[in-house]
């Protein structure tokens, strides 16, 4: 498929995470999961290609891009620090 980008984070981005009932600024995940402030703008985020949030990199998976018993092939992303 096409590449998944990577980038920062963004103002007003939003994330549905796995699990959750619905979608999430992304300031307020970081801020859940306890990311220093610091930090919170090196976070890599990989997208689709149309923006949407696929993963905050060592943080949430976005619940549509979750493994389901219809997926037929999956990506394994790995974050090295």
């Amino acid at each position: 498929g096409p590449p998944l980008p990577v980038r920062n984070r963004r103002p007003a981005a939003k994330v549905h995470p796995l699990g959750a009932p619905g979608r999430k600024k992304l300031q307020d995940v970081l801020v859940d999961r306890k990311v220093p402030r610091d930090d919170r703008d090196a976070v890599p985020i990989v997208t689709t290609q149309t923006g949407d949030i696929v993963w905050v990199a060592g943080q949430v998976l976005a619940d549509p891009f979750r493994v389901t018993p219809l997926t037929k092939s999956v990506v394994v992303l790995t974050l090295r620090r």
